[in-house]
C-alpha cells in the first residue's frame, strides 16, 4: 500500500495549502472547543479545605458530583463541530 508524503503541504503557508483555514484558524473548531470548555466549567466546583472558590452552575449534578464533566464537555464539543459542518473534505489538486 502506497501513501503520498504530504511533507511539503506543512509547510506551505499560502491559501493553496492542504492545512490553510480562514485567517489561518479553523474558526468551527476554535468554537465548538471554546463552547465546549464553558460547558465544562458549568460542571466545575473548584476550592480547598471547605473553601469554595467556584462553582459551576451544574456541579450539584450527578456528573458533577462524580466529576464525570468533561464527559458532557466531549459530546457538546463534538456535536457542536459535527453541527457547524465537521471537517470538510476538500479536493486538492497537487500541481508538483
Amino acid at each position: 500500500m502506497a501513501t503520498t508524503s504530504r511533507g511539503p503541504d506543512l509547510l506551505d503557508v499560502s491559501p493553496t495549502s492542504a492545512y490553510w483555514y480562514h485567517g489561518g484558524v479553523e474558526w468551527r473548531a476554535f468554537t465548538s472547543w471554546a463552547l465546549a470548555i464553558v460547558i465544562g466549567f458549568c460542571f466545575t466546583s473548584i476550592g480547598i479545605s471547605g473553601h469554595v472558590w467556584f462553582t459551576g452552575v451544574l456541579a450539584d449534578s450527578w456528573l458533577g458530583h462524580n466529576g464525570l464533566g468533561w464527559i458532557a464537555t466531549f459530546v457538546v464539543a463534538a456535536g457542536s463541530y459535527l453541527m457547524m459542518g465537521g471537517a470538510r473534505h476538500t479536493a486538492l489538486a497537487v500541481a508538483r
